[in-house]
């Protein structure tokens, strides 16, 4: 049975030339230095050395942020290589974990200890597509690189593209997991617990949303400075995927704990709910003291 379903999608974490070209790619090529990367997946160190030398190979070394790019204040180097070379390694690497799961999250440790942008990515794809019987280490592995790491992409890859299977086999596992990170007394977990929630917002396929609320609310009427970005993000998220039950929960929120901090929240939120949250939620705020 395949439990692997983080199959490479369209949308590419990668960046892009800022003048859309990239360099020509002959896939003939790309595949037959790809097959002899497959020969090291039972050998992590030597798959590691082997990727860097074709990732090199592929590498755009004329690449230029714009000052104004996402990726311009980031700490982190990238290859900058073109989208397909990654998506090839990730259909390559998708066959062999199905066929044999085992060396995986080893190769995903070495993949995550390297200094560049792209096989950190990998790291994260191949956690997510980890099967059931290793959970439980997959589980212990992003928690362990989410605190430790400070780079939001790479958070946001790991909490969206490491979780996959999760989601779809084990999603209580992994709720449990956001709830004690929600629970603890520290900025830092209750941050990477919001972010934890946002790929499970998104996902039409995952239907608890009550839980998600519940383990909200503390975090919302907890007025921490801290926690006002990664909120807001829910907030915006929740109103996208689910406004009625949106705007019930807002109202309550406003009814049971409505301090200047989340009133402030709500009304930073507004302008990017959707225009049907909009109009319920004004009146709610207008009846608020200022």
């Amino acid at each position: 049975m395949l439990y692997a379903v983080n199959q490479p999608g369209a949308k590419s974490t990668l960046p892009v030339r800022i003048d859309g070209r990239m360099p020509a790619v002959s896939l003939t090529h790309l595949k037959k230095k790809i097959e002899l990367l497959r020969w090291k997946y039972t050998q992590p160190d030597e798959f590691v050395i082997q990727l860097r030398n074709l990732l090199e190979s592929y590498s755009d070394h004329t690449y230029r942020a714009s000052a104004s790019a996402p990726e311009s204040s980031r700490q982190i180097e990238a290859y900058h290589v073109p989208p397909i070379v990654v998506r090839q390694i990730e259909l390559t690497l998708y066959t062999l974990v199905n066929e044999n799961p085992t060396p995986a999250l080893e190769l995903a440790n070495v993949l995550w200890k390297e200094k560049k942008e792209e096989p950190r990515l990998l790291a994260t794809y191949l956690l997510g597509l980890l099967p059931p019987p290793e959970f439980e280490r997959t589980l212990q592995k992003i928690e362990e690189w989410a605190f430790s790491e400070n780079d939001r992409e790479l958070l946001e890859s790991l909490f969206e593209r490491g979780t996959v299977n999760l989601r779809r086999y084990a999603i209580q596992q992994w709720l449990t997991k956001i709830q004690e990170w929600a629970s603890r007394s520290s900025i830092q977990s209750q941050q990477l617990s919001l972010m934890a929630l946002l790929p499970l917002l998104r996902d039409r396929q995952f239907e608890n949303l009550p839980q998600v609320f519940s383990i909200c609310t503390p975090l919302f009427q907890s007025s921490q400075k801290g926690l006002t970005h990664p909120l807001s993000q829910v907030l915006i998220t929740m109103a996208e995927r689910t406004p009625a039950e949106s705007v019930y929960y807002i109202r309550q929120l406003v009814g049971s704990a409505p301090s200047d901090d989340l009133r402030r929240l709500i009304r930073r939120c507004l302008p990017a709910f959707p225009d049907d949250v909009q109009e319920r939620i004004r009146p709610v705020l207008q009846r608020l003291p200022s």
